[in-house]
């Protein structure tokens, strides 16, 4: 807008839930009307069915432009032998909008020879698409803008856009043609000629919005709409640009217009007068003698004194006609199809239907070559689409598509779902565009209907056993329900959210500010999973979203990205990550220039989709007792009656391979089935009868907490002498003893002390007050207990926030050290190796929960202390150092899982770098890495790698730390 732009091509869109709403469509609104600016945009590939056309181009503000094929095109781009006529592509997205609107205004070719990246190692290649044909478009009104601007011929968005639409050059004139090619082709020089004597119009500036019942035209295809005649009220808004020279224009400005109607079944006012602002006028369509199928019409305003201009507006209206009879089976013989040329037919879904199975035969064909064999002729390529239209909502959530080749004489077969609380389904059918030959075919439609009694089945954990009743509808069916949990869903709160604004760059051009809200979530996964990252309150609105900016980004603790993404759910592009087990934060940032609406978004909840290796399964039996005893007495297979009701009950499954850490708010996301096509593989049911089925979990259970009650009267009384003696937990004797130690160990007051230490920041105080709670009156195993509380605090403080002040680490790393020889010394060693060798079945409870609290505590130690050991500098160490370090590590091994804990490989890193045997470190440094990398194991492998002699490895893994390990978050 800022550079003086006279017009682009936008050659990407989407399916969308409204018209001429959301932030994109605020800049659009803003470039055309205010700044002049000619938009293009590509209608879409989503045709032959009708209300496919994409998002943007769905906008009254721009141009949308369908894509056709020329026979010169077929014959040099595609090298056919035999030329059809100029015809739509089958697969350009058909309008009305859900507003309206016939949403294609023009069409151009849509195919196109453009270059590709040089990594293809090809010079061109030829595409297809909408994207080819709006670019061609554009480049044409490119040409008469140039040639405007040669000249000084004024020109506005609008009255470029009805010069391009009032000199198109038509297509055959029928309905599907309106809704596919628009007005027809560009033509250069008419529209420049049109402009060129037109310049000077009163309404050359003039935006004229048309509304009818808050749409942009007249969209009929309710059966009851379509029984009766029916009257609307159409509204046409003029307005001007927001500019103070216009205000003299805009007191002026009046427009006596003569209003015609295209079709005979459609009539309106004769004549309207139109000045700045909304008028009124009545528009009836009587849809009650129309025959099934698609009808199109167009009430024009034409200036009275200059009709030859063509029309100043129009109001738009499509009317699609089902058959009146309403039949759970359709059948259709003998349909004839040509190439490129949409078959439609509209039908009214039976009460109680929710799907359908669609199966086609091609039965015969008739080729430009007579002398072509029947049994020669190979598979013929069609495209067939069953689409509802539902108010505010895409498209593509109520439509079936398949594009696929028909053997001769060969059935087959599609299931879908359907609705019948959106009436009407239009089965459009294309054989593809670059056939030689017509085909006949022969096509049933099946509809069947089994639904439950509520709308969405969510289930809550612990609750008895879910019954559901159903229903079946006008026919027999087969009924045989299954459950397929596919999903595990992790609600997300945000930790942190930050409102800020952007710079100058994201300054609108009338000068609102955008502000940027991040928020920030974490998770962690406790096993490797694969993962989608959605935002409920934003999934599925894209262009029409209030929202301008609603990407994510996943990092691991490392803040390295493992991937990015939108908000929403597209199944078309993959946003998911293969994570492994560990810590991971989510940044979300949103952007809007109203802080009032960002603030609303400061607690927004991000889903956390984990797929499921194997998707868990609900027992059906038939009662419930079947789901209380656990019987083998299953839910069988049977059919049901017309209109006969039955029911079943869900036994929920085991939760056991989901692992630990399910939390109370996480769910199962999956489906209830009912059903089977006839000629349906098993898999295919997922189609056919399908319903939502969350399976919400419960809090999980919690260890007992400790006695609230204080026993701490015997630890306060203990001797000097009793302070000073060992903890032997192997040397116990007597029950009694093993009680009052677990008592001693759990005391609540020893317990808050132990927590009080990661409180306490400053290291100094932190040692202080240590030795006070050590110099209170405590048994021993409490000593214990404090010593490796202190410890292992000293060492998150080492891990977390280790000081940048060498002296500071030093006197940590010091205290570390001290924390872990008081450890160790209150500790039998050979005590507790004795206890872990007796069999488990010989010691009590408490004595287990002794030794594992003692071995626990040790191993804790010992590992300490060889991290500390490590970091003496061994050119200043002397042997007795490297020998200490030898015995610590052979006493942690004897505790540890040489295979399963990963301190196993660290230590042995650690014992053989100071040995200096590199080769062994370097191995066991890169099982660390495997496990949980780090900058510093990464800096210790490129240090091994050159006492090794081999510079190339030190050089590749110093290259990777700040790709790895890069310190910050990106900026968005």
């Amino acid at each position: 807008m800022k550079n003086g732009i006279d017009i682009i091509n936008i050659s990407y869109s989407e399916p969308y839930n409204w018209v001429n709403g959301g932030r994109v469509y605020e800049a659009m609104e803003m470039a055309v009307k205010e700044y002049g600016i000619v938009v293009c945009v590509a209608a879409g590939n989503a045709g032959p069915g009708l209300t496919t056309i994409g998002s943007l181009a769905a906008s009254t503000y721009s141009l949308a432009v369908g894509a056709y094929v020329t026979p010169d095109m077929m014959k040099n781009m595609y090298g056919m032998v035999h030329k059809n006529p100029a015809i739509m592509y089958n697969w350009t997205s058909r309008g009305p909008t859900l507003a309206g609107d016939f949403g294609v205004n023009i069409s151009a070719p849509g195919g196109a020879v453009a270059s590709i990246p040089t990594y293809t190692l090809k010079n061109s290649s030829l595409f297809n698409g909408t994207s080819m044909a709006s670019p061609n478009a554009c480049g044409s009104i490119a040409v008469v803008l140039s040639g405007l601007r040669e000249r000084n011929v004024p020109w506005s968005a609008f009255h470029v856009k009805r010069a391009v639409e009032n000199t198109a050059k038509k297509f055959e004139t029928n309905p599907d043609n309106r809704v596919g090619h628009g007005a027809g082709i560009v033509q250069v020089q008419e529209a420049f000629d049109w402009l060129v004597a037109y310049a000077n119009e009163s309404e050359r500036d003039v935006d004229f919005q048309v509304s009818v019942d808050g749409g942009s035209g007249i969209y009929i295809r309710d059966a009851n709409q379509t029984a009766q005649d029916c009257i609307f009220t159409a509204t046409v808004d003029a307005e001007f640009p927001k500019k103070v020279n216009n205000y003299p224009l805009m007191a002026k400005f009046s427009l006596h217009l003569v209003l015609s109607s295209s079709e005979d079944w459609v009539h309106s006012s004769e004549f309207i007068d139109v000045s700045t602002g909304k008028k009124g006028f009545k528009v009836e369509v009587k849809t009650s003698g129309l025959r099934p199928g698609l009808h199109t019409a167009s009430v024009h305003a034409h200036d009275a004194t200059k009709p030859e201009k063509g029309p100043i507006f129009s109001v738009p209206v499509t009317v699609c006609v089902a058959d009146r009879k309403v039949d759970w089976t359709v059948e259709q013989s003998g349909v004839v199809f040509k190439p490129g040329h949409p078959v439609r037919q509209f039908i009214q879904v039976p009460k109680g239907a929710t799907w359908a199975e669609w199966r086609l035969q091609l039965v015969d064909y008739q080729d430009q070559n007579p002398s072509t064999a029947v049994d020669s002729v190979p598979a013929m390529n069609f495209e067939y689409h069953a689409v509802q239209v539902a108010d505010s909502a895409q498209y593509k959530s109520h439509m079936f598509r398949e594009a696929t080749a028909i053997p001769l004489k060969r059935v087959i077969s599609s299931v879908f779902p359907v609705s019948d609380r959106l009436g009407v389904l239009e089965l459009a059918v294309a054989l593809f565009w670059n056939r030689a030959a017509s085909a006949l075919v022969d096509w049933t439609l099946e509809f069947h209907g089994v639904k439950p009694t509520v709308p969405e089945i969510v289930y809550q954990e612990g609750e008895a056993f879910y019954r559901v009743d159903v229903d079946a509808a006008g026919r027999s069916e087969y009924f045989q329900p299954s459950v397929s949990l596919t999903h595990l869903i992790q609600p997300i709160k945000p930790t942190e959210s930050t409102l800020s604004p952007l710079t100058a760059r994201d300054i609108w051009p009338d000068g609102r500010v955008t502000f940027q809200l991040l928020l920030q979530y974490q998770f962690n996964l406790s096993k490797p999973a694969t993962v989608e990252v959605t935002c409920p309150l934003l999934t599925d609105f894209l262009y029409e979203n209030e929202i301008e900016g609603q990407m994510w980004k996943l990092y691991d603790n490392n803040k390295r990205r493992l991937q990015a993404g939108e908000a929403r759910v597209m199944r078309s592009i993959d946003y998911t990550a293969k994570l492994p087990k560990g810590d991971f934060t989510i940044q979300l940032q949103l952007r809007h220039d109203s802080r009032k609406i960002l603030d609303k978004l400061q607690e927004a909840v991000v889903h956390l989709r984990k797929k499921l290796a194997t998707p868990l399964s609900f027992d059906v039996v038939p009662s419930y007792l079947s789901g209380l005893r656990g019987s083998d007495d299953k839910f069988k297979a049977r059919i049901l009656a017309p209109n006969q009701s039955s029911f079943f009950f869900l036994v929920p499954p085991s939760l056991e391979k989901l692992g630990k850490g399910l939390h109370g708010s996480y769910f199962l996301d999956g489906w209830l089935y009912f059903a089977l096509g006839r000629d349906q593989v098993p898999d295919a049911r997922r189609n056919a009868g399908a319903f939502r089925l969350k399976y919400v979990l419960t809090e999980p259970s919690r260890a007992k907490s400790p006695s609230k009650s204080v026993k701490g009267a015997h630890a306060r009384s203990a001797s000097k002498a009793d302070l000073a003696s060992k903890t032997d937990v192997a040397l116990v004797d007597g029950k009694e003893k093993d009680s009052k130690e677990k008592e001693e160990l759990e005391d609540p007051f020893l317990l808050h002390q132990v927590a009080f230490f990661d409180k306490v920041q400053d290291v100094k105080k932190r040692r202080e007050l240590y030795h006070v709670f050590l110099s209170d009156d405590k048994t021993p195993i409490q000593q214990l207990k404090l010593h490796h509380g202190y410890l292992m605090s000293l060492a998150k403080t080492l891990e977390t926030k280790k000081p940048t002040d060498p002296q500071q680490l030093q006197d940590l790393q010091g205290n570390i050290l001290e924390a872990a020889n008081a450890t160790i010394a209150a500790i039998d060693l050979k005590g507790l190796l004795a206890s872990i060798g007796t069999q488990g079945d010989s010691l009590s409870d408490e004595e287990k929960l002794l030794v594992e609290f003692n071995r626990s505590a040790m191993t804790d130690a010992l590992y300490q202390k060889c991290l500390q050991l490590k970091s003496v500098p061994s050119d200043s160490a002397s042997s007795a150092t490297t020998d200490l370090l030898d015995t610590v590590s052979q006493d942690l091994r004897k505790l540890l899982d040489v295979k399963g804990d990963i301190r196993s490989a660290e230590i042995a890193a650690i014992r053989w770098a100071r040995n200096k045997q590199y080769g062994r470190a370097f191995k066991y440094t890169l099982q660390l890495i495997e496990e949980k990398a780090s900058a510093e194991k990464y800096r210790e492998l490129a240090d091994l790698a050159r006492k090794l002699d081999w510079p190339h490895v030190a050089d590749h893994f110093v290259e990777k730390i700040p790709i790895l390990f890069p310190g910050k978050f990106e900026l968005f």
